[in-house]
């Protein structure tokens, strides 16, 4: 009798090691992004037009300054976000580059 449920129990505990170092070794994709850092729409969020995608990089640390430019990478994160636009990013790595972010048209200007 002991034979035989060592005979099922091995493989069972092999598989089991197997896929959780598979599992492990899945990694989410990492997102490049390279742009200037702007104001989000809600009070504290902090937003990079990156061609023509919006990344929330909010939960970046330390936080980059606004009307900065910045390149980094990142992880998508599709947690709950108060600040409504964008791809929100987790993971954050960033740097300063130096390039000068275009002037903001006020209301009104073309």
């Amino acid at each position: 009798m002991k034979k035989a449920a060592r005979i099922f129990a091995v493989p069972i505990f092999l598989s089991m090691i197997w896929s959780a170092a598979a599992e492990a070794q899945r990694q989410p994709p990492r997102i490049n992004f390279s742009g200037c850092v702007r104001p989000g729409v809600e009070n504290g969020c902090l937003i990079v037009h990156s061609g023509q995608v919006l990344f929330d990089v909010t939960g970046a640390q330390p936080r980059p300054g606004l009307n900065r430019w910045i390149a980094g990478y990142g992880t998508r994160d599709n947690g709950m976000t108060t600040c409504q636009q964008g791809v929100r990013l987790r993971a954050i790595r960033w740097n300063y580059v130096r390039r000068p972010c275009p002037r903001i048209p006020r209301p009104g200007e073309r």
